[in-house]
């Protein structure tokens, strides 16, 4: 599906989205619980990634129902010796689910777009090591033999936090009193701190002393869960607010640990000058935040290089759209510095941009496209996040159409 988007602006009311970093994580939290609870969430918005995550926790033998506003996930219940999940374009789906699906069953084939499957695995290797699994990839499948111990762990955290949640929940599943040491620095720290709030609501206790996770069951589990609204997605809505719209965005916790609620201070230091920003710890910003800073003054950010094994290159990639509309960049030490100068958008006018399959392209250009008119092709990228992204748009006073591909 293509979006062509004409000239306008936003104004009105808008709830946040269910956060798809603490969906994911209620999800399982709630498959390995003993006492299941009512996640409580706008189901009109299950993006393609939370889909992925109750369809796997489904074939590791939990019990799913989706209704109004409630998802029901019960404990999961081993039911052979081999099982099929499919991640689908989900890290989080892969990554979390790895150390279950290995402590339940001993054949586990994970399949998952070609994309994903050539970010790799490679952040458990010291779990697969010390636990004998044999790794196979075979084509868009990973096939992992073996199990995981009842254990104590060590791992590398500067990989991804995704391994470092995954193990968390593991050690959740076991509920016994374990310790996982990093080895490294911890990359992405606040999304661990989403993994541990979650988990704390759902019964387990997990503290952090000299780079190591205590994790025990402890804490007088939640009943119902209800899932805090989405700063990640937020960030692309609000940042129309910088050009002339007016938007409020309501349903945001101000004392979420979501590490993407810096967006509206970043935003602050982008409208009022070029200035050098840090992203290593909100990395999802990267598209929006490169693409606001072209159109004000520019700026130079810092702890990029992620960036480039996301959905798409987001580095690459975004920056040759941003090129269609005059953008001049560096990247510079592999990766970890991209310098984005300021350009002048009214030259500009009916773009078509590519959103190279990814969902945050399609949010950072629909922007862009709200000032020069045009159109995003592959649109249906968004649907990964934020299903009803453009819908939202066309509530709040966009002209929209979409474009059905034959």
């Amino acid at each position: 599906m293509n979006v062509i988007i004409k000239k306008g602006k936003l104004k009105g009311s808008i709830n946040a989205i269910p956060s798809k970093s603490y969906f994911h994580r209620a999800i399982i939290a709630s498959a390995i619980s003993n006492h299941n609870a009512k996640i409580v969430a706008d189901t009109s918005y299950l993006s393609d990634d939370v889909l992925a995550s109750l369809s796997c926790v489904k074939a590791l033998g939990a019990k799913v129902k989706v209704e109004d506003n409630l998802v029901l996930v019960d404990k999961i219940k081993k039911n052979n010796s081999v099982v099929t999940l499919d991640a689908k374009e989900s890290g989080s789906t892969l990554r979390f689910l790895i150390p279950i699906s290995l402590a339940l069953y001993d054949k586990v084939i994970f399949k998952a777009t070609k994309r994903l499957m050539d970010r790799g695995i490679e952040g458990y290797n010291d779990v697969f090591e010390k636990n004998n699994i044999k790794v196979e990839y075979n084509g868009d499948s990973i096939i992992l033999s073996g199990g995981i111990k009842d254990d104590d762990y060590i791992i590398d955290g500067s990989k991804s936090s995704q391994y470092v949640s995954g193990m968390l929940f593991l050690m959740a599943y076991f509920k016994s009193k374990h310790t996982l040491a990093l080895k490294s620095s911890l990359a992405s720290s606040p999304y661990v701190d989403i993994t541990i709030d979650v988990l704390n609501k759902f019964g387990t206790k997990i503290s952090l002393e000299n780079n190591t996770f205590n994790v025990e069951e402890a804490t007088i589990p939640t009943l119902e869960y209800v899932v805090e609204g989405d700063y990640s997605n937020a960030a692309f809505i609000d940042a129309f607010n910088y050009f002339n719209s007016n938007v409020k965005i309501n349903n945001l916790n101000k004392d979420s640990y979501q590490g993407d609620k810096v967006y509206s201070v970043l935003f602050q230091l982008l409208k009022e000058s070029s200035t050098t920003i840090d992203i290593s710890n909100c990395i999802d910003l990267g598209p929006v935040l490169f693409t606001f800073a072209s159109l004000k003054h520019g700026a130079t950010f810092t702890g990029c290089k992620r960036l480039k094994i996301k959905e798409s290159n987001r580095i690459e990639d975004l920056l040759q759209e941003l090129s269609k509309i005059g953008v001049k960049s560096q990247v510079l030490d592999d990766g970890d510095k991209v310098i984005i100068n300021k350009t002048d958008i009214s030259k500009y006018q009916d773009i078509t941009f590519d959103s190279h399959n990814d969902h945050r392209l399609v949010m950072a250009l629909s922007l862009v496209l709200s000032m020069t008119g045009g159109k995003v092709l592959n649109a249906s990228a968004v649907n990964k996040s934020y299903p009803k992204f453009f819908e939202d748009l066309k509530y709040l006073g966009l002209d929209i159409e979409k474009e059905n591909i034959c």
